[in-house]
């Protein structure tokens, strides 16, 4: 086993109320996770949610690089 742990990437799929209630959390933990993309269909939510992270709108940009990303998939839909 290595002497150094390495930080865990995350992407958070959903950034409106429950991905946004999951961004704090993760970036409390900076020794053991790098938040480094928040993607949210509304661009506005997903500026606002992504503090020093990338905003993405659409997963298709997400998946253009080669670095291995955890998704934290935030989705909570009530029906109107």
């Amino acid at each position: 086993m290595s002497g150094a742990a390495t930080r865990l990437r995350v992407g958070v799929i959903g950034a409106g109320r429950r991905g946004s209630e999951h961004i704090p959390s993760v970036l409390a933990l900076p020794h053991l996770l790098d938040l480094v993309a928040v993607c949210d269909v509304s661009s506005a939510v997903a500026q606002k949610a992504a503090a020093q992270a990338e905003a993405l709108t659409s997963l298709a940009v997400a998946r253009g690089g080669e670095d291995d990303v955890t998704a934290l998939v935030a989705h909570y839909h009530v029906p109107s």
